[in-house]
């Protein structure tokens, strides 16, 4: 991406940021509340189209896709589910297999329910389900479209720590098939086992850009508050502290 501006309401949300993904590259999205993270997501998977500035996939301009190419290339998983949409697991699934024609539907949503271990649930409504299955069975859904890129918005915000340890491993899986991983995460220790790069925002603009090791240092400046580093074998994982006025 190259200068991607976004205005909503005369307010600047993203402001000439630019930054570029390696094929099969791990990317986590770092930044306080209100840094424009979300945002960023929308914007690439053309939810907001009015953005200034340029976005590429394979060397052509995301504006030059259809929705249909659109959903073949990008996989997104939102923080949340719009519940006005509620259906069953099973046609959720099916719908989420639009782009692509063939006789191979059944078989695909089969193998993403099963690397979600969501296979027990098709017969259940979305608004059935604990926040930590939907947000399984969104991640599915996303799977189905067989994406060369996968965008995930605070994928373990609801996910216990056996799914989450799931989730991570499912990444990594991904990740070794070549799939570009863009995760928004303010929790990001889980996913430091991807290795991955860094892309930290600060109320709207590019605060910085790296791997963990040139990131973690930064970390008091961008959130405003104090960071612990706890050392587990080679991997270093770090833990906001705060002091309370006593």
């Amino acid at each position: 991406m190259e200068g991607l501006t976004l205005v909503r309401g005369g307010r600047p949300i993203l402001s000439d940021v630019t930054f570029q993904w390696n094929p099969g590259d791990t990317t986590i999205l770092i930044g306080p509340n209100g840094a424009g993270k979300t945002s960023l997501l929308r914007c690439m998977i053309g939810m907001h189209a009015d953005y200034r500035g340029r976005i590429h996939f394979d060397g052509r301009d995301l504006r030059s896709f259809t929705p249909r190419q659109r959903a073949r290339m990008i996989g997104y998983v939102p923080q949340v589910l719009d519940t006005d949409f509620n259906v069953d697991v099973k046609s959720f699934m099916a719908s989420a297999r639009y782009a692509h024609s063939g006789n191979r539907h059944s078989a695909i949503i089969k193998e993403s329910l099963a690397l979600t271990e969501t296979t027990h649930l098709p017969d259940a409504f979305l608004d059935e389900l604990s926040g930590g299955e939907r947000s399984r069975v969104m991640i599915a859904a996303a799977l189905a479209q067989e994406p060369k890129v996968l965008l995930l918005d605070e994928p373990n915000a609801h996910l216990d720590p056996k799914h989450t340890a799931d989730l991570v491993r499912l990444l990594s899986r991904l990740h070794g098939q070549n799939m570009n991983l863009v995760v928004v995460a303010h929790d990001w220790n889980p996913f430091l086992a991807l290795r991955p790069q860094v892309l930290a925002l600060s109320r709207g603009e590019l605060f910085h850009s790296g791997n963990w090791e040139t990131t973690v240092n930064l970390l008091p400046e961008l959130y405003g508050c104090a960071f612990t580093e706890w050392h587990a074998s080679d991997q270093s994982r770090s833990y906001p502290t705060f002091e309370i006025d006593s």
